[in-house]
């Protein structure tokens, strides 16, 4: 929100509670994704939709296409009843494999939805993992990178993209007025990374891991069931399944095709400090990691 205020456009939020964090000047709508009242108000006198809204976690694969296949709908519907000229959804790059999990499989649905609606109106953009400040996803795995002895659920040979939260932001206010339809994989440009680019880089930032210890997948597939077997019994979503394990041992998770060219973007390293000053700012991560002055 906060490139989009900067840029100069007029918000409206969808939110399910009149609570902080809505930055000053955002319009609000209280409602969520099933609520076809509110998103019609959010959409009207709209000239772009931007539907970043979505499950990351669910109870089971209903859950997910609940929120991601059909609530994605239910934006798309609205956003053609309005006479709004453009729509952009905030996808996944795990999209490309919806049979690695529930959760990939749906975003691949809501992709579905907005292309069968709104094409050529539409433009999908399907960010790699993203990090930075305020990020709490990754937050275990560079907490984990900032320790002496890091031990790490995922593929030691994988491949993978980032992208710095910030340079993220950046595309998609670029995008409200950009003329790109179609579909872009996002990452921060440089082509994609191994583990070792990424301990190296968080070594040159910090002075750490000095030692790692990667998790055989089947281990992490025995916690994943575990904690999908006691979230079941709790009656809530599981942040560790099978479907996830699976996302993390992926061996290729590269962004692909023209992404999204810009000037200056945030590359891993500046990232990366960027992302720890944070985190030591807010007592994320131990101060004991270095900082930049």
């Amino acid at each position: 929100m906060k490139a989009l205020l900067a840029d100069g456009h007029s918000i409206s939020a969808l939110v399910r509670t009149q609570t902080g964090g809505v930055e000053l000047g955002v319009r609000t709508i209280i409602g969520d994704l099933d609520n076809h009242a509110a998103l019609g108000q959010l959409c009207d006198d709209a000239d772009v939709v931007v539907h970043v809204a979505g499950a990351i976690a669910a109870k089971d694969r209903n859950g997910f296409m609940h929120v991601n296949r059909q609530g994605t709908e239910n934006v798309v519907r609205s956003f053609k009843a309005s006479g709004a000229k453009r729509i952009v959804y905030i996808s996944s790059l795990a999209a490309r494999n919806p049979r690695i999990s529930d959760y990939a499989e749906s975003k691949l649905a809501g992709e579905k939805a907005v292309q069968s609606i709104a094409a050529p109106e539409c433009l999908i953009l399907r960010p790699s993992a993203i990090y930075g400040a305020g990020d709490k996803a990754t937050l275990p795995l560079l907490q984990q990178l900032s320790n002496s002895i890091a031990v790490i659920p995922g593929n030691p040979a994988a491949h993978f993209s980032l992208i710095e939260v910030s340079d993220f932001a950046r595309i998609v206010a670029e995008s409200v007025c950009s003329s790109v339809t179609g579909m872009r994989e996002l990452d921060d440009t440089e082509g994609g990374h191994t583990w070792l680019h990424l301990i190296e880089a968080m070594r040159s930032v910090g002075g750490n891991p000095k030692r790692i210890y990667f998790v055989p997948q089947k281990i992490a597939h025995v916690v994943g069931v575990a904690a999908t077997g006691l979230a079941m019994i709790a009656g809530k979503p599981a942040l560790v399944t099978p479907g996830k394990v699976r996302e993390l041992y992926h061996p290729d998770w590269v962004a692909a095709g023209p992404g999204w060219p810009r000037s200056n973007p945030v590359l891993l390293r500046d990232g990366l400090q960027k992302t720890v000053n944070w985190y030591v700012n807010e007592g994320w991560i131990k101060p004991g990691m270095k900082k930049s002055a």
